[in-house]
């Protein structure tokens, strides 16, 4: 057994191994870096503005795995062209399309105001409105001659038909009638059975961008 004292240890060994100065030392390579604070707008959009950061978060949040996983996204104009009386035009934070077929937006809200719920539920109204069109667009950009009547039908069919819509609002604050980080709102019956979860909203804390 090495019956060597501390004391004759040398302070440059003693500092060196220290869990303080590798804190200190990390701390003053901290301050040398400029970073992006995602809670704010330009660095929330900034980080996912990336496709394969995008791709990453969404799998994440949905928990997504093997086959079922989201493989790329195309980021879409974050303008919606639905106008409300005395409401300004809505222009989203980041909205997508995923390679299995979601339209997705996702929203960073830092400060808490009154009518967040409405608001909510009118902006994911708009962001669904407008997926709905595109989507129909796609669907309908062929003529309509010369269709066979199946053909004719399932453009019927598509006529009420929505595309799966999915709203993240990631909150700085506490959500009111929420006891978690994490839920998800959908349209459910007095039972409480989902009707749906085409029209689906996942608001949730900040702390989601850790858990993702």
């Amino acid at each position: 057994m090495n019956n060597t004292n501390i004391n004759e240890i040398s302070p440059e060994f003693t500092i060196a191994t220290s869990q303080e100065f590798w804190v200190q030392r990390t701390y003053e390579e901290i301050k040398k870096r400029t970073y992006i604070d995602p809670l704010y707008d330009t660095g929330f959009k900034a980080f996912l503005s990336d496709e394969q950061a995008l791709v990453s978060f969404l799998n994440g949040v949905f928990h997504l795995e093997g086959d079922n996983r989201i493989t790329s996204v195309t980021v879409k104009n974050t303008e919606v062209n639905i106008i409300f009386p005395q409401v300004k035009s809505f222009r989203l934070d980041i909205r997508a399309t995923t390679s299995n077929g979601l339209s997705v937006n996702i929203e960073m809200q830092k400060a808490k105001h009154s009518r967040f719920i409405d608001r909510i539920l009118l902006q994911h109204s708009a962001f669904l409105l407008q997926s709905k069109y595109e989507w129909d667009h796609e669907f309908f950009k062929n003529p309509q001659k010369d269709l066979t009547d199946e053909e004719r039908a399932r453009r019927e069919e598509r006529r009420y038909e929505i595309p799966p819509t999915y709203a993240i609002w990631i909150c700085d604050f506490a959500v009111e009638q929420q006891d978690s980080y994490r839920d998800t709102w959908a349209i459910r019956n007095s039972k409480g059975l989902t009707l749906t979860s085409k029209a689906s909203m996942w608001p949730c804390l900040h702390g989601l961008l850790r858990a993702a």
